[in-house]
């Protein structure tokens, strides 16, 4: 009990001082900012703060922040499930080069899922994310 009231203590000041640089308008500290409330690290769990931070750093094109946002529609966490919401989120982190969103990108053009299926527009994408590292064997995120 004490190691875990020790923890949310450090997490919380984490918490502030990221939240802090957030508000100035860093970006990489707006992602962290909404994976801490979409996690609840370091502060109750939120998944509309979270929503709110991941949309301000992906309206500054970051492809992590993207990223997140196509996972909250793709399996409907703090937002209505909703596929081609998704797709479209996956699509611009893709296109700002993160791996893992072209991977699901490729995903869910293979299988039709948000987007009408297209083969070769999916092996494309597939292709581009097997580039990457950071991508495993598996091919899967890592």
């Amino acid at each position: 009990m004490k190691m875990k009231k020790a923890m949310t203590n450090e997490y919380q000041v984490t918490f502030e001082e990221i939240k802090k640089l957030a508000e100035q308008g860093d970006v990489d500290a707006k992602r962290n900012v909404g994976y801490m409330y979409f996690h609840g690290e370091g502060i109750e769990q939120n998944y509309n703060e979270a929503y709110n931070w991941f949309k301000k750093a992906a309206d500054q094109d970051d492809p992590g922040s993207e990223y997140a946002l196509g996972l909250m529609y793709q399996y409907g966490e703090g937002v209505e499930l909703n596929h081609k919401e998704a797709y479209n989120w996956f699509k611009k982190a893709a296109e700002h080069g993160d791996s893992c969103s072209q991977l699901s990108l490729s995903w869910m053009i293979i299988n039709g899922i948000g987007v009408q299926k297209n083969e070769e527009e999916a092996f494309s994408w597939f292709k581009k994310a097997a580039e990457h590292e950071g991508i495993g064997p598996n091919l899967s995120c890592t």
